[in-house]
């Protein structure tokens, strides 16, 4: 991992959450199958190792990443934007949610108005929902609510907005 660029605290976590169990069970059934007089008892004795060593290392995966700093608050793999489909409407809600790191935070809607055929119509913060106007700033921990013409897929659209990229 060294020649990769990752780093020390990468490793250590790959190092403790890394795949375990698979190829010593595996090799533990050759003594099993080919009939050597103590080759249940290895069995037996590697799987116990494994399921012991499966459990102690699930349950403090967490606890470690969060000790080296490697969490974040959104998992990686949750889209910001999600579609809501309205029946016998052709349009969608999509709502998105602010984090930090987006370039929209700090912006008016003024000037980061999103691309034509889209409209955010609520802004909800601290748990009240207000209209959008065009001097509405955006901050972290937002969510929008965008009226979405319907006839296209969206969804890429309005994440490469929140984004700051250019739509494909």
């Amino acid at each position: 991992m060294v020649p990769f660029g990752v780093t020390w605290k990468a490793r250590a976590f790959l190092s403790w959450a890394g795949l375990r169990g698979a190829v010593p069970i595996v090799l533990a059934t050759f003594p099993a199958t080919a009939g050597v007089p103590a080759g249940e008892t290895i069995f037996n004795i590697v799987f116990f190792v494994v399921i012991a060593s499966a459990l102690l290392q699930g349950t403090t995966v967490a606890p470690f990443a969060r000790r080296l700093g490697l969490t974040v608050d959104r998992p990686a793999w949750r889209s910001i934007a999600e579609a809501i489909p309205l029946e016998d409407v052709d349009a969608d809600l999509i709502e998105i949610e602010l984090t930090e790191d987006l370039p929209l935070i700090g912006t008016r809607l003024r000037d980061n108005p999103p691309p034509p055929g889209m409209l955010v119509t609520t802004v909800i913060r601290d748990n009240r929902a207000t209209i959008a106007n065009a001097e509405t700033v955006f901050a972290a921990g937002d969510v929008l609510m965008l009226a979405v013409d319907s006839e296209v897929e969206r969804v890429t659209e309005v994440t490469a907005w929140a984004l700051g990229e250019t739509p494909t």
